[in-house]
């Protein structure tokens, strides 16, 4: 491959990344890994920065984005694919759900677990 082929390519691969961050432009729907602890979703033609906070953090797997936010705090942004969702905290102590983009505690529990797919608080 010739120098100049390799610095062409090497620009082309920054522009990308640049554009591929928190802040930056977008004009498709979807996700993408910023980091292994960061996901990207396009909102309203700009990436929206999620943390991955979950031992997993944010995978590619072919053409899904995964992002474990089993360890997300109250107050971090959330999915528009998690809106209405919920899971338990950390502690077990209280379910946070997905509200407007933004997670919020709401409910406290004795006990929290997840069971046949639904978010069980014990109060």
């Amino acid at each position: 491959m010739s120098p100049v082929l390799r610095v062409s390519l090497l620009l082309l691969a920054l522009t990308a990344s640049a554009c591929t961050r928190a802040g930056g432009r977008c004009d498709t729907d979807g996700f993408r890994c910023e980091d292994p602890e960061t996901a990207l979703e396009c909102r309203d033609n700009v990436w929206e920065a999620l943390p991955c906070r979950g031992p997993a953090g944010c995978t590619v797997d072919g053409s899904t984005v995964a992002c474990d936010v089993t360890r997300n705090l109250p107050g971090d942004a959330c999915a528009s694919s998690l809106s209405g969702g919920g899971f338990c905290a950390q502690d077990g102590k209280a379910v946070i759900e997905c509200r407007e983009g933004t997670l919020v505690q709401t409910k406290t529990c004795s006990t929290c677990a997840v069971s046949g797919g639904f978010v069980v608080c014990q109060p």
